[in-house]
């Protein structure tokens, strides 16, 4: 975590993030897009990525994907997603050593292809979008913890896992400190080799495939729910979970349509990809033309 006191970095993040939203007035980025694109939306993406041109690629890549998911997606059809092992959190919220929020979950009730890949967008922007309300909590970022047991190939799916690669990986605002796995077995290595050729190095590097006793050693048995650690040292919370999330989600909804006068219903994911894989050569060939003068 940077050091906020330090009052040169708060002066050149400030100068870089002035910068930023008169590069976003300019080009009237907030106009059409379901959420404001104010000071404070910006500051989260130079928080999670730090330089100039990255936080301007993330923060347009982000915009256009909040312009492609289904707003009008009713809640019934995500709550089982949500309270479900795959998302289901400990609530309130825990924190590791570093301050990151811990963010767990498994596998069951988590079938891709079944649930649809919208549907697991819109659960976990929502879920991400969260656990990130606070500046303390966007700077120390979020752990993921993930029991595996179980796992078999109907839980994975590679159309998914190609376009969550580019719109998580590179259009996110996210500091992702860990992401560690237990369980899953031979499946898991598996899958690991696939992932690994769709996820940049970056991410993978966070990746680590442990045992139960390195989670609990690593996190603390009393910040993990009873999906990960033995029943009664932290039970799941989904009866507190499910009512905050349902009220954050409802609350943007509400939020998307008295900016836009109706809620959206989406365009196709794979299409936003490969608009966004565009951007990103534009961007850089007009980053590296600059650099060139």
């Amino acid at each position: 975590m940077e050091k906020l006191e330090d009052a040169e970095f708060v002066a050149n993040e400030n100068k870089i993030l002035d910068a930023l939203c008169a590069r976003a007035a300019k080009e009237k980025l907030d106009e059409g897009s379901p959420l404001p694109v104010d000071r404070d939306f910006i500051k989260r993406f130079l928080i999670a990525k730090k330089t100039e041109e990255k936080t301007w690629s993330t923060l347009t890549g982000y915009v256009k994907l909040l312009k492609h998911l289904n707003w009008a997606t009713e809640w019934d059809s995500i709550k089982d997603l949500i309270s479900s092992e795959f998302l289901a959190q400990v609530y309130p919220y825990n924190y590791a050593d570093d301050g990151s929020v811990i963010m767990t979950g498994g596998v069951k009730g988590y079938y891709p292809s079944k649930v649809g890949h919208m549907n697991i967008f819109v659960s976990m922007i929502c879920v991400l979008d969260h656990l990130q309300q606070t500046e303390a909590e966007q700077r120390s970022g979020v752990s993921m913890v993930y029991n595996l047991s179980g796992l078999g190939w109907s839980n994975f799916d590679r159309k998914f896992e190609e376009v969550g690669a580019v719109l998580f990986a590179d259009h996110f605002p996210l500091r992702l400190k860990k992401m560690w796995f237990y369980g899953g077995g031979f499946i898991l290595k598996a899958i690991m080799k696939i992932v690994g050729y769709l996820v940049p190095a970056k991410i993978m590097d966070r990746v680590k495939l442990t045992g139960k006793s390195d989670i609990v050693k690593g996190f603390g048995a009393e910040n993990l729910p009873s999906s990960i650690v033995p029943a009664g040292t932290s039970p799941s919370t989904t009866e507190a979970w499910l009512p905050v999330i349902e009220k954050f989600y409802k609350e943007r909804q509400e939020l998307v349509k008295s900016r836009l006068g109706e809620l959206p219903t989406g365009k196709d994911l794979k299409d936003l990809c490969d608009e966004l894989a565009e951007d990103k050569k534009r961007l850089e060939a007009e980053s590296s033309h600059t650099k060139g003068k």
